[in-house]
């Protein structure tokens, strides 16, 4: 069986390479620009794009990727969301986390909820 990541750390590591993105700017005595439509997280997302083969591992990502885009684009969040939900339809939540730790549990379903609870933008 294939092991799975961990939420709390996959949330962990998306925000260090984000960072990591940001800070890469910084060098030579000056803060470089981003280029148009640039962001750190896309430099997150095409750092993990193939990484995950597991359905929970897509979706824990999934949920953090847009959680931190926060509704910025449009067709990333449409996109996201399209994709939790064909996940969510294929597999029954229940048994993608059945080997969460309890806190790792809460935290999750915390951020599913929201997400789910949240679909429109303004």
């Amino acid at each position: 069986m294939e092991e799975r990541r961990n939420y709390i750390e996959l949330k962990q590591d998306y925000m260090l390479i984000a960072f990591d993105a940001c800070a890469s700017k910084f060098h030579l005595g000056k803060v470089d620009k981003w280029v148009d439509n640039e962001t750190e997280y896309g430099y997150v997302d095409y750092n993990f794009e193939c990484c995950f083969r597991l359905p929970i591992d897509h979706l824990m990502w999934y949920v953090i990727s847009i959680i931190v885009h926060a509704g910025r684009n449009y067709t990333c969040h449409k996109i996201r969301l399209r994709e939790i939900k064909e996940i969510l339809r294929k597999n029954n939540i229940n048994n993608l986390i059945s080997d969460f730790d309890e806190e790792e549990r809460e935290e999750f379903m915390r951020d599913l909820n929201l997400v789910l609870q949240n679909q429109k933008l303004a």
